[in-house]
């Protein structure tokens, strides 16, 4: 049995334990005292190694997404800065795409979307 759990929450509900270990979530917590905690090793084919899974605690964290404070009057839509808003009503609010691609008809707005786009979806 595994002594090492983390509490998981959704807001303010607690939501079940998550052993710190192996990953396993339980929603019960007779059913976390009844696991066998057995953390899963990977071997490294290349240098003959053994290495540990990585953990939810290893993994990086996440800013969160700054508010949008500027708003197009005329299509609504938000920017976290006013150089943003600025462009999009220079370039692209109530303007037509002026870039589209030749083998699909989709419409960009800047060159190099369509750039992109070729490569990705056409492999041109």
């Amino acid at each position: 049995m595994s002594t090492a759990y983390r509490k998981t929450y959704s807001g303010e509900q607690m939501l079940g334990y998550t052993c710190t270990k192996c990953s396993k979530f339980y929603k019960m917590w007779s059913n976390y005292l009844k696991h066998k905690c057995e953390a899963p090793e990977f071997k490294c084919l290349m240098y003959h190694q053994f290495y540990m899974q990585i953990t939810n605690d290893m993994l990086p964290v996440y800013k969160p997404v700054p508010e949008r404070n500027y708003f197009c009057g005329q299509c609504g839509r938000g920017y976290t800065r006013n150089e943003n808003l600025l462009r999009h009503q220079r370039l692209e609010c109530g303007q037509s795409p002026t870039y589209f691609c030749d083998l699909c008809d989709k419409r960009f707005f800047r060159r190099y979307e369509l750039t992109k786009h070729k490569r990705l979806k056409h492999h041109v």
